[in-house]
């Protein structure tokens, strides 16, 4: 097994990262990288749910959106 330096979203830059995903050494993995496509994702409708404006008999579902996806962000 090749030695090598696991590398994380925590401790990498965004470039590191996705250049190590790119390897085929599996540090970061294909679910690594699914999992932060997700956070992205998630993020992305937080952000477009915060900027959103909806009648005040809609405002409750879009907080509860809002609230969901800001809590994906933060699992991955």
């Amino acid at each position: 097994m090749a030695d090598f330096e696991a590398v994380t979203t925590h401790g990498s830059t965004v470039e590191d990262w996705t250049r190590a995903l790119a390897e085929s050494s599996g540090s970061p993995g294909g679910g690594a990288g699914a999992g932060v496509m997700l956070a992205v994702a998630a993020s992305l409708t937080s952000m477009v749910a915060g900027y959103t404006e909806v009648e005040e008999q809609q405002s409750k579902e879009l907080a509860d959106i809002r609230t969901r996806a800001r809590l994906l962000a933060l699992q991955n």
